[in-house]
């Protein structure tokens, strides 16, 4: 009976490797439930913010192309008739007639091209539709004095012209015809307003994927150095 009992426990050697076997299994589960601190913590914060980013770039991407698809629309819309009326919020790229005030100035100059392409200046005006502040442009010239000469169109009168948002807030109304010397101006087109939403969404999404590249890395190395790796 004893003989049996003792046949049954194992042996010193057998002991050892058994307690080594199980001291290898709980520092393997240990370091498997543990990674490092502050990185994990800053990617869990960052990751969701540059996807978030991006997501949002491709929302504002279909948010522009419907905006310069209407704008484009109304290129090809009738005359719209204002007389002393403001520019309405929705008449962008559309042509228009409209009575302007336009005070005795210098008129203002800006790189601009013909209707045939030539590159020169552009001249413009600062005029009022009621308390709407408009800028004319009011024709082009290939010298920048090139309006010296002109017959400006000065005071109350009506312009006819294809209304355009401009970068300052403003409407501009590039006009239909010019006081010779001066020649009409290129009108403008949606397709020259950016939209570089697309390639903001895309280097967004890349530097997601670069700091998931580097965490991974990171525990890559950390999973090495650790006793559980060299073992």
């Amino acid at each position: 009976m004893s003989g049996a009992a003792t046949s049954a426990l194992p042996s010193p050697t057998e002991a050892a490797a058994l307690t080594s076997d199980i001291g290898i299994q709980t520092r393997g589960s240990r370091h498997k439930r543990q990674l490092p601190l502050l990185p994990t913590l800053f990617v869990l914060a960052v990751l969701p913010v540059l996807i978030g980013l991006g997501v949002w770039q491709l929302q504002r991407m279909q948010w522009k192309n419907a905006m310069l698809a209407a704008m484009s629309a109304s290129v090809d819309q009738p005359l719209l008739a204002l007389g002393n009326q403001p520019i309405p919020a929705n008449a962008a790229f559309r042509h228009i007639s409209i009575r302007l005030d336009c005070p005795r100035q210098q008129p203002g100059a800006e790189a601009g091209r013909n209707r045939q392409g030539q590159t020169g200046w552009a001249f413009t005006l600062g005029c009022r539709s009621g308390r709407q502040p408009v800028k004319l442009v009011i024709g082009w010239h290939a010298r920048p004095d090139g309006w010296q000469r002109a017959s400006l169109p000065f005071g109350v009168q009506p312009h006819n012209g294809l209304a355009v948002p401009g970068p300052d807030g403003r409407w501009r109304l590039s006009s239909s015809t010019a006081p010779p010397p001066l020649q009409p101006v290129a009108p403008p087109t949606p397709a020259e307003i950016p939209n570089n939403h697309l390639a903001y969404a895309i280097q967004w999404f890349a530097f997601a994927g670069v700091l998931l590249t580097i965490y991974g890395v990171l525990l890559r190395r950390w999973w090495v150095a650790s006793p559980h790796g060299n073992e």
